[in-house]
């Protein structure tokens, strides 16, 4: 049997789901101006999520930045991201 699910890097489109609560209260949080921290352990989708949402709130004409900072390691290459 095939596995159904994408994994290895960002999923997008149909291959996102069930993650209708987060989607919501996430979107909230940004449109509302709140300080957030989304942590989980590693592969479990933080960044899809994130980055599904910001999709969903710039198709409604709200400016959003994505920033990687998983590269950076000290202040210069933190300041460069």
């Amino acid at each position: 049997m095939r596995n159904p699910f994408e994994y290895g890097g960002v999923v997008e489109g149909d291959a996102f789901c069930n993650r209708t609560t987060e989607r919501v209260d996430l979107a909230r949080a940004i449109r509302n101006h709140e300080k957030l921290f989304v942590f989980s352990e590693r592969r479990f989708g933080k960044t899809s999520l994130v980055q599904a949402v910001l999709a969903g709130l710039s198709k409604r004409s709200t400016v959003c930045a994505y920033v990687d900072l998983w590269p950076t390691d000290n202040e210069a290459t933190f300041v460069a991201a």
